[in-house]
């Protein structure tokens, strides 16, 4: 993560005309399970933040989307399993990576799309971690 911040830093120093919001759009995902991982540890449950636990979204979303959807348990179904988070996740990064491309320059798209995707994070997450996901979630893991 710190690598991640300081190439992202460096990026934005070397490139003046590049907005300072590009890098943390791309990287939305891990700044909002940081901080929200932050806050569900020490506000929501009393604990240190830096205490491990198993309720991270790539984690709700194999429990409760990947392996429900089924298949054996074989070793090799099992690890196609768990690859099939990525999928998951690439739709939104790709996304990112396409509206920088034409908008690099403005702060506007950048900043909406990381206040959009913060707020998609909470309400995703609060379907899963519910047992209430998203019926087109459910179907395309299978």
């Amino acid at each position: 993560g710190f690598l991640l911040a300081e190439l992202g830093i460096l990026l934005v120093i070397r490139n003046p005309m590049l907005s300072p919001w590009c890098p943390l759009m791309l990287m939305a995902h891990p700044v909002a399970e940081t901080l929200f991982s932050i806050y569900r540890r020490r506000i929501h449950r009393g604990h240190h933040p830096g205490h491990p636990d198993a309720l991270h979204l790539h984690q709700l979303v194999y429990s409760r989307l990947v392996r429900l959807a089924g298949g054996s348990r074989t070793p090799s179904e099992r690890l196609r399993r768990n690859n099939r988070v990525a999928l998951f996740f690439w739709p939104q990064t790709l996304f990112a990576a396409l509206l920088l491309q034409t908008c690099w320059q403005s702060s506007r798209y950048p900043v909406g799309f990381t206040c959009a995707y913060f707020a998609f994070y909470v309400w995703i997450y609060g379907r899963l971690v519910s047992w209430r996901s998203p019926r087109p979630l459910i179907v395309a893991f299978r």
